[in-house]
């Protein structure tokens, strides 16, 4: 696996201009997930810039991807074979 493999999402979801990229790290046998949702925008410049802060209008779209990226990892880690973790396995590696 390349450089460039190990720090590419899984797997992006997209909703309005909240994004959500999904990272599978394995590391000792173990594999797990982390979720980075972010929202996008233009300045006034014209420049594209993320946020990770949201309006209030922009909450129903980030619980909405949060779901699509918990069902997405749910699916993933069983087609790893892999048990969900729970909050006691969620350890900083």
């Amino acid at each position: 696996m390349t450089d460039e493999q190990k720090h590419a999402p899984a797997k992006k979801f997209t909703r309005g201009s909240i994004e959500a990229a999904v990272f599978e790290n394995q590391k000792d046998g173990k594999t797990w997930h982390n979720v980075s949702i972010a929202r996008r925008y233009k300045n006034s410049s014209g420049e594209y810039r993320t946020a990770s802060t949201y309006a209030y209008a922009d909450l129903v779209q980030v619980a909405r991807i949060a779901e699509q990226a918990e069902a997405w990892i749910a699916a993933r880690l069983e087609e790893l074979g892999t048990k969900a973790p729970t909050h006691n396995d969620d350890e900083v590696l």
